[in-house]
């Protein structure tokens, strides 16, 4: 009995999880999600995200680490939604956990500015996926491969969703593959207007 009761409270979370998921990729996509941006530093940031996250993220097996940052990106701000932008991360971590071959799976978050974008980078050495595959890792329910179609691991929805969260904010996200092995998902927000003055 205890057995069958956890699968059957894994199920409801499950569908809880996809209904919750569903619900918020429709209002994004029909553009009804309102979002409030606001003037974000992101090396700081993501400075405080990891030194507060890590730990927990390494339990669950990923080792985040922040590159060091070109002196040019440390005043940079770009505006961001926090909560929207939180999902994002979370998806594209949760992401790298999920599909982790070994024990743990290493990640390294860069930030560096390119003309009037800032770029994120988040570049993880995991399985990675064929490179054909990667343009379209933004579509909706896409899985690069069989393993990638266990249904207990999600529904393919999460970098949808995060497609859709940032071009809102005015952005880009893409994937690419990681040197050595892996994947790498940049994403790049306007920079505001002013963010380098404070170098």
């Amino acid at each position: 009995r205890q057995t069958y009761a956890q699968r059957i409270y894994g199920a409801a979370c499950t569908m809880e999880r996809l209904v919750k998921n569903l619900r918020m990729f429709s209002r994004l996509e029909l553009g009804r999600m309102v979002l409030t941006p606001e003037p974000v530093a992101l090396v700081p940031y993501f400075e405080d995200y990891v030194a507060e996250e890590a730990p927990a993220l390494r339990d669950r097996g990923l080792v985040l680490t922040l590159q060091d940052t070109p002196p040019d990106a440390r005043a940079a701000r770009a505006a961001i939604d926090r909560d929207a932008f939180a999902r994002v991360v979370d998806n594209i971590l949760g992401n790298a956990i999920k599909y982790k071959e070994g024990a743990t799976v290493t990640m390294e978050l860069g930030v560096a500015v390119q003309g009037a974008s800032c770029v994120l980078a988040f570049a993880d050495h995991g399985p990675g996926g064929p490179e054909d595959a990667l343009p379209h890792l933004f579509e909706t329910c896409y899985r690069t491969d069989k393993a990638r179609t266990d249904t207990k691991k999600g529904r393919g929805l999460g970098l949808a969703i995060c497609r859709e969260i940032i071009t809102a904010l005015g952005g880009q996200i893409e994937a690419s593959a990681t040197p050595g092995g892996g994947l790498t998902i940049p994403i790049h927000l306007p920079l505001i207007k002013g963010a380098l003055e404070a170098k």
